[in-house]
């Protein structure tokens, strides 16, 4: 099992004690956490890709292909449309999602820390 830390607006992810930087910081929009989907899919060892054509970002982990479209709320796993519960877009060149979903997803525990609003 991965541990990733991230914290709001630092650009600093560590994936399993490995410290690396992100060209986007983790942010709060519209009541949801969102981060960049890249950062969190390529520190796990997963393959991403972007269509511009089609407004597609393709994660492939492991037997796992999953689909996210901007500016949509719902995405694909294997074949099987899932809402998101926000609408996908893109910061500054990255494609950002919502936290919960990403987590519950993957079946991951996701612990808050207030004092320096760090993701867990």
């Amino acid at each position: 099992m991965s541990t990733v830390m991230m914290q709001l607006g630092s650009k600093t992810i560590t994936v399993n004690g490995n410290k690396m930087m992100m060209d986007v910081a983790p942010m709060i929009k519209n009541g949801s956490t969102f981060i960049p989907v890249r950062y969190l899919a390529e520190g796990i060892g997963a393959e991403v890709k972007y269509d511009n054509a089609t407004k597609t970002t393709w994660i492939m982990a492991g037997d796992d292909k999953l689909a996210f479209w901007i500016g949509k709320d719902t995405m694909q796993l294997n074949g099987m449309n899932k809402k998101v519960g926000a609408t996908v877009f893109i910061k500054n060149g990255r494609t950002e999602v919502p936290l919960r979903f990403i987590t519950e997803l993957l079946g991951w525990n996701v612990a808050w820390g207030k004092i320096k609003q760090r993701l867990l």
